[in-house]
């Protein structure tokens, strides 16, 4: 989407204390992404996971993302009649986003 280098441009970069995990396709407004780079941070994440569960983990990540996403007519929908319904139309992939990110939550905090 047009507003990706936008929305991608907000995301802080990794440093000492955390490491940060790239978004890989669309953001949506809320800042959450259909999907997430599954790059291995060698010299972050080696003391902390392997390669294996880090990258086992983010296609988990993944495929609940892409399950839960609105497919794209919903999304560009939502998007091109959001002048017009002065936003409104962005609720309509809004409910499945929530779900997405509800999903989400509960597969790290099972995960943790």
């Amino acid at each position: 989407m047009c507003f990706d280098c936008l929305f991608n441009k907000q995301i802080p970069a990794s440093c000492a204390q955390y490491v940060v995990v790239r978004p890989a396709s669309k953001t949506w407004v809320n800042g959450l992404a259909q999907t997430y780079s599954e790059e291995y941070d060698n010299e972050r994440l080696a003391p902390y996971i392997s390669e294996q569960e880090y990258v086992q983990t983010m296609e988990r990540i993944n495929d609940i993302l892409i399950n839960y996403f609105p497919c794209p007519l919903s999304w560009y929908c939502g998007y091109l009649c959001c002048l017009f319904t002065l936003g409104l139309s962005l609720l309509c992939p809004y409910i499945c986003i929530s779900d997405a990110q509800e999903q989400l939550d509960n597969f790290i905090l099972r995960l943790n």
